[in-house]
Formats: structure tokens, C-alpha cells, sequence
């Protein structure tokens, strides 16, 4: 058998996107379709779209030039832990294949509650590297600490509770290997005034892409938004823009329904909306809510689950200052608008690790990025 870190990257690649391919297809439709969605909450559209996003860039000639503009000469060919106990079920896609391009060994813990996506991964990896003669060194692991004083490097996906516990560990067995923790975070939208000037027309564009951004992921992940911000205005525009919002999300129910929910997601969304209709103005769908609530005093994230509320602050200043409890676990500044220097600057300075993209993009950071904006070379 040949060894993996011995064969060429441009062969590594080959086999990499063939896996890819290889579990795309399976995917396709049909029953394995179905119990990713099963595993994951998600419906199947939405399963379908998120393998789109995440999955079939990778089949297309994308892994070698990300590879020798960010990875060359960087990554490191050693054991590398893989422990996945919070995040999107296409979360593993980027980890695995930025380890085993560079020619490591990995192990992967993957979540008790959500195990298929990244156990197919694995094995359509060592199926495919079977026609290079080669095993991909790529093992799936129940009890990842016990590893821990053996590997390289440890990389986790989780709360800042299992970062912390995770880190711990390995300081205590393994102080000399390498750590990246990406942690839990969310997002927030901005609407500037250009955003909601005129008439309805003008804003439905900016509402649907908002919209988008609301349902991909059914609102689970780390860049999705959870608060919208109006940006000066008056209360007229900006009511106007939340029933824009509900329209657009309204559409996207038949498209891209949402998941099934749990008795204690429907509970926590019940009260969330409680809420919403007393403090101001809520909109209703069979799969969605939204509120506005006028001038924000405190944030008050929604529970997610494609419900949200809209916000009206007067400047950046006020932004700024209501948003500082967020802290370091913002990760995403969608802007509907003009993103002016305002708007730059302050993110800039207060939220430094905060990624500003246009309303519509929030769910589609750079292939050679995670999600939170770690480097694909910093994980290896």
C-alpha cells in the first residue's frame, strides 16, 4: 500500500475530489438524501441546497489553487483530531479535506446527534483513494481525549464550555501540540438608510436577499443573522421594510421549507413571538416570524428557527453600543445598503473578527476560510 503523505498533492487532490463527487452523488436524492435531513433537522430542499453551497465547489477544480495560495508550504503532515461537537453537518467538508491535502493523518470525533454527513465523508474518502492504491488516513473516533497526548494537532468545533475543556486536555497531555477552536457565534444585518428609502419596490430586492440569509441553515449557523438594524429612517419605512421581510420569507417556505422542530424548539419560538407581539408589530407564516420592535435598547437575539427581529438605531454609534455584549461572538455583518465608511470603520475597530459581506451572502464565506473566518493554513 502506498503511504498518503507520500503521493503528490496534485494526486491527493484527485482523490479528494473524487470523494466529493462520489458522496454528491449519493446524495442526489433518494433515501440517503433523506437521512441526512433526518440526522441533520434540516428539510431536503434545504439539505440540497447546502450541499450545493458547501459540498459541489469542491468537485470542480477549486481544492488545488486553495491549496497552493493558502496551504503550500504551511501545512503541517502530521495526526491531526478533528472534534465536531457543534456545528452545520457540512462543517466537517473544509476541515477534512484542508488536513488531508496536506497530507495528514486524521481522526474525527463527530457529534453523538449528528454522525452520518461526516462518517460518509470519511468513507468516500478511503473508498476513492483505493484506485491510487493508497488508504486515506482518515479514522472515525468515539472517545477523541483519550487521543489527545498522540496527535499534532486538535482542532474543535463547539461552545467556548467545550473549547475550554478540549484545550485543558491538551494542555495537560500534550502541552507542544498545536489548538484552533472555532466557538459558537452569530450574526447581524444592517439596513442603511439607502436601503430603505422609497417605496416597497425598491426594497424588495434587499428583502429577499435578507430573507435568504434568515432561512439558510433554518438559522442554526454561526454567520446567520439574528437581529436586523435599521439604520436611521422613519417608522413608516422601516415597518414597511419588516413586511417586505415576511413577504420574502414567505415565498422561500415553498422552496426551502423549514425543518421539522422539536416540543422545546416549538416552545421557545412560541414565547420568543409572545414577545414580539407585545413589544411592537409581528408578522406570522406558517414557518417564520417577524417583528419590529422600534428603537432597540438591548438586543434581543431571536431564538432562531427563521424568526427575527427587526431593530431601529439612529447611527453607528448606537450600533456599536449595543452590540459591544455580543463581543468577540459576532461573526457576520450583513449589510442591505450602501456599507460606507461609517459602517467600516466601525466594525473595524469594535468587531474586529466580525466578517462584513452584502445581505444575501452571509451563508457563503470563502471556500478558503471556515466560517468564522479562521485561515484554512491556521488549522493545519
Amino acid at each position: 500500500m502506498v503511504k498518503w503523505s507520500t503521493l503528490s498533492v496534485e494526486q491527493r487532490v484527485s482523490v479528494l475530489e473524487g470523494a466529493v463527487t462520489s458522496l454528491g452523488e449519493r446524495l442526489g436524492q433518494g433515501d440517503d438524501l433523506q437521512a441526512v435531513a433526518d440526522s441533520s433537522g434540516l428539510s431536503t430542499p434545504m439539505v440540497q441546497w447546502a450541499l450545493e453551497q458547501e459540498l459541489h465547489p469542491w468537485a470542480s477544480g477549486t481544492l488545488f489553487p486553495i491549496w497552493k495560495r493558502h496551504i503550500a508550504g504551511r501545512g503541517h503532515q502530521g495526526k491531526h483530531l478533528l472534534v465536531l461537537a457543534g456545528n452545520l453537518f457540512t462543517g466537517c467538508i473544509k476541515p477534512i479535506l484542508y488536513s488531508l491535502v496536506s497530507g495528514s493523518e486524521l481522526w474525527v470525533k463527530p457529534s453523538r446527534r449528528d454522525l452520518l454527513f461526516p462518517t460518509w465523508f470519511c468513507a468516500a474518502v478511503r473508498d476513492t483513494s483505493e484506485s491510487v492504491g493508497c488508504t486515506a488516513p482518515v479514522t472515525m473516533v468515539e472517545d477523541g481525549l483519550a487521543m489527545v497526548g498522540d496527535v499534532d494537532r486538535v482542532e474543535v468545533f463547539g461552545s467556548d464550555a467545550t473549547i475550554a475543556t478540549w484545550k485543558g486536555a491538551l494542555q495537560h497531555s500534550n502541552p507542544v501540540a498545536g489548538f484552533v477552536g472555532h466557538g459558537h457565534g452569530l450574526g447581524v444585518a444592517l439596513v442603511t438608510p439607502e436601503g430603505l428609502e422609497n417605496d416597497a419596490e425598491h426594497q424588495w430586492p434587499w428583502a429577499q436577499a435578507l430573507a435568504m440569509d434568515v432561512a439558510a441553515y433554518d438559522q442554526r449557523g454561526c454567520l446567520s443573522p439574528h437581529a436586523v438594524i435599521l439604520l436611521g429612517g422613519d417608522n413608516s419605512r422601516s415597518g414597511s421594510f419588516g413586511l417586505q421581510l415576511h413577504r420574502a420569507l414567505t415565498d422561500l417556505e415553498e422552496k426551502l421549507p423549514r425543518g421539522t422542530l422539536s416540543v422545546e424548539q416549538r416552545a421557545e419560538e412560541h414565547q420568543w413571538r409572545a414577545v414580539a407581539s407585545t413589544v411592537g408589530t409581528l408578522w406570522e407564516g406558517e414557518a417564520h416570524g417577524v417583528s419590529w420592535e422600534g428603537h432597540l435598547q438591548s438586543l434581543r437575539p431571536s431564538p432562531g428557527l427563521r424568526n427575527i427581529s427587526l431593530f431601529q438605531c439612529e447611527n453607528m454609534e448606537q450600533v456599536v453600543q449595543i452590540l459591544a455584549p455580543v463581543g468577540s461572538h459576532l461573526r457576520a455583518l450583513a449589510v442591505a445598503g450602501h456599507c460606507g465608511p461609517a459602517v467600516q470603520g466601525a466594525a473595524s475597530v469594535y468587531f474586529p473578527q466580525c466578517r462584513i459581506m452584502p445581505a444575501g451572502a452571509m451563508q457563503k464565506p470563502p471556500l478558503y476560510e471556515h466560517a468564522d473566518g479562521t485561515p484554512a493554513m491556521e488549522a493545519i
